[in-house]
């Protein structure tokens, strides 16, 4: 297996080699490489969807409120009892993975975490305060897996976004909130300036402009977004041409 992996590289390399004379080609970086050679990686999805069921009234289909406008479930819906991120662990081994990407928050809006951000729909306002996202770190890292996060900023039941765009429209009172598309991008940034800044080793994101370092052993950050979002985060050209135009979304990894 050795072998073969190292086989593949050296064909990798290789061909990296036979191109790099192209103009305009983008090369894969060694930690690209790194990444790809790493197999199976597993995706977790536990957020205010998963409770859904316990809402008022049950929505028992809901699929992490995709259309951004209509209210998420009130946060007491939050009831993490089944809670059990070492399991997560042991599981993803178990299959062969290498590296676990969690969702840290979807198209609810619900931060599952002890977020500090003037946002009153996180883990720091819900019933059962557990920390997950700093749950999912410790027991990956315990079982020697990379780590990743997934945030949708195309999708916010909470501040009534969808596409990344803030929509007009009455809020439900308590189950969302009235905000700028201004607010919402700084919303963004300090949420992930908290992500990769907490929870994160060696880890540097400069919330201000989205300059980014990523090191360590961060492995994935796969964020939900659309192109002409990132644009105004200042994202270079390069990267925002790789991103569908709004309202289509795709996700964007940045690797270490």
């Amino acid at each position: 297996m050795v072998a073969l992996r190292n086989g593949m590289l050296v064909a990798a390399v290789g061909a990296l080699q036979l191109v790099t004379a192209q103009p305009g080609v983008t090369m894969p970086t060694a930690a690209v490489l790194g990444w790809q050679l790493n197999d199976t990686g597993c995706f977790v999805h536990y957020n205010m969807a998963t409770m859904a069921v316990h809402a008022s009234p049950p929505r028992p289909n809901l699929q992490g409120c995709q259309d951004g406008v209509t209210a998420p479930p009130q946060i007491s819906s939050w009831q993490p009892t089944a809670l059990d991120t070492d399991a997560w662990v042991s599981t993803c081994k178990a299959m062969g993975g290498t590296r676990m990407i969690y969702v840290a928050k979807h198209g609810c809006g619900f931060a599952a975490w002890k977020s500090k951000v003037d946002y009153n729909y996180s883990v720091a306002q819900a019933p059962d305060q557990t920390d997950v996202v700093a749950a999912f770190v410790k027991s990956a890292r315990a079982g020697g897996l990379g780590v990743g996060f997934y945030y949708s900023d195309a999708t916010n039941s909470y501040c009534r976004v969808s596409g990344g765009v803030v929509k007009p429209g009455a809020v439900k009172p308590g189950r969302q909130i009235v905000v700028t598309q201004e607010e919402y991008d700084n919303i963004v940034l300090a949420h992930l300036g908290e992500l990769w800044g907490n929870y994160v080793r060696s880890t540097r994101a400069n919330v201000s402009s989205v300059s980014i370092v990523l090191a360590g052993t961060v492995m994935t950050v796969w964020v939900h977004a659309c192109r002409a979002h990132w644009t105004s985060y200042g994202l270079t050209a390069d990267t925002v041409s790789s991103l569908d135009a709004c309202p289509a979304r795709t996700r964007l990894s940045l690797l270490s």
